[in-house]
This record gives structure tokens, sequence and C-alpha cells, in this order.
């Protein structure tokens, strides 16, 4: 008897693994197939859609490049190309403050883009709206800090900056 009651969750399990199978052949035809869900594919040919994580993104569609071409060129028209604009890397940078006393400061200087922390004659790389640019702390004044920006024409090349006012 102990053994019989043993067996018996066995053959149970054993029943209700096993589906039920129709009495005729046309019962048997007649049964729903198992169903598969389709798996979800993403696109990244940006010819084909956008970015699914990020729809609003403009990465696959970059703006062109606008080229300008003379039209008129012939023989004997000389072409020029275009002038480089002087940018103004140095009226990005301010100052956000400072710990410290005397020579012995630490100072935040922020670039619009990024805070940097700087001591006296440390140079370092910054990120600026008009680009890249190097900038070094030359010394401390009573309301702020002395900066020469590299790159910069020789009038502008130094600025310095005070703590805001609130």
């Amino acid at each position: 008897m102990a053994l019989a009651l043993a067996l018996l969750p066995v053959s149970a399990q054993a029943a209700a693994a096993e589906p039920a199978k129709p009495a005729d052949a046309k019962a048997a035809a007649a049964a729903p197939k198992e169903i598969v869900a389709p798996k979800s594919v993403f696109a990244t040919d940006p010819k084909k859609g956008k970015d699914p994580f990020f729809p609003k993104s403009e990465r696959w569609d970059p703006k062109p490049k606008v080229v300008t071409v003379a039209t008129n060129a012939g023989p004997g028209v000389i072409v020029t190309p275009p002038v480089e604009v002087k940018k103004n890397y140095i009226q990005h940078f301010e100052l956000k403050g400072y710990v410290g006393s005397g020579n012995n400061r630490v100072v935040t200087i922020s670039s619009k883009l990024k805070n940097y922390i700087v001591m006296l004659g440390e140079s370092k790389a910054a990120i600026t709206p008009d680009g890249p640019a190097r900038f070094k702390i030359l010394r401390y004044t009573d309301t702020g800090v002395v900066i020469q920006v590299e790159g910069e024409k020789a009038d502008k090349a130094e600025l310095e900056l005070k703590l805001p006012t609130p």
C-alpha cells in the first residue's frame, strides 16, 4: 500500500503532462496549433527607420554641411576660400569660486560647458561653446584670478575673472 501511495503523485503528473487526444482525425485537424510570438527586430540602418530608443535623436540624420561654390568661376576668375573667423574663447570663462588663501587657492572656473578645478600656474584644456581652448591661471587678485587663454589676440589674451556678486 505504501508503494501505491508513493507512486500516485508520479502517475498523476504523467497523466497531466500528456495532452488529451481527440477522438477522431477531424477533431485533431481543427485543434489549435502552438502560437509563436515574433521576436522584436530593431533597424540599425538609418535609411530604414529611426532609433527605437531615442526617436527624436538626429544622429542617424545629421545636418548636411553647407558648401558654397562659385557659380561664375571661369577662366581667369580667382576664387578665394572663405576667411576663417577668429573665435573668442575667452568670453566663455567665468570664476565660480575658490578655496584657500594667498597663493594656496584652489579655483573653480567654468567654460559654460564644464567646470575645471585649477591652481596657480596650472594649464588646463577646456571645452567651450566655440571649441576647445587651453587656459592658465597667471596670478591671483583680491577679487578673483587672472587667466590667459591660448590662441587669443594679444590684447585680449589675459582676462581677470571676478567672483559673481549676489
